[in-house]
């Protein structure tokens, strides 16, 4: 792995890609019964990978089957994650803590600022994606509750125009051309976050997927483009 992986740093030089995080690690539920051992293992080897690619963070998220009692699950996701944080601290790499809306467990923002200040490490900040705040019960509100420079990374994303309850995750589209007020949920997220980092688009709808490589990029660029210039409301 490490061989591949310095000559995948090598081609990213050569093409001129800065990479700003790697996808996914996964913590996974107590109910679950996922093996730690192995689950910690695979962990480190994505951390690694991060570190040999140079890559500075890794997107984590939280996953599986979850019992009655979520105390008891956020009690062992927090300390997985106080475990992972210290393992991506001694590689130089961070973790962006991602919430997936519609999920069984940390599916909201809450979680997330519940999650980040509990573990409160260095090294584990928040990943904030705006179609999976979109979809969930979150309030931007909150933001206000997580502690400084606590946002590491945010997916620009969109939603096709469907009733919200049966957007899918591969429904993703291009910015500014679904039914999220995005260039809002971008400058309210910076306002109440001061957040001047990396933005990663992500775009999961397979219709796209098909499309040309050049297309998408000249069509991403006229709608970030659009997102940007858009009056304030």
């Amino acid at each position: 792995m490490a061989d591949r992986a310095r000559s995948w740093a090598g081609i990213l030089r050569e093409a001129g890609i800065v990479p700003v995080a790697m996808c996914a690690g996964r913590v996974w539920t107590r109910t679950e019964g996922h093996d730690r051992q192995d689950a910690r293992d695979e962990f480190a080897r994505r951390l690694d990978l991060c570190a040999a690619v140079g890559a500075p963070s890794l997107t984590v998220i939280v996953t599986g089957r979850v019992g009655d009692d979520l105390a008891v699950e956020y009690a062992d996701v927090t300390d997985q994650l106080v475990d992972r944080a210290a393992m991506a601290a001694g590689r130089g790499v961070r973790i962006n803590l991602e919430f997936l809306g519609k999920a069984a467990i940390h599916a909201t923002l809450g979680s997330c600022i519940d999650l980040i200040r509990a573990v409160n490490h260095p090294a584990l900040g928040m990943l904030f994606d705006l179609c999976h705040s979109y979809v969930s019960a979150s309030h931007l509100e909150e933001l206000g509750q997580l502690p400084p420079n606590k946002v590491f990374l945010v997916h620009v994303d969109d939603a096709r125009r469907r009733p919200m309850q049966a957007l899918r995750n591969d429904e993703r589209t291009f910015p500014g051309e679904g039914r999220i007020d995005v260039p809002g949920l971008l400058r309210a997220t910076q306002r109440r976050t001061g957040y001047a980092g990396w933005f990663s688009v992500e775009l999961y709808d397979r219709t796209i997927w098909a499309m040309d490589p050049a297309d998408v990029f000249a069509r991403l660029g006229r709608s970030l483009a659009a997102v940007d210039a858009a009056p304030e409301a």
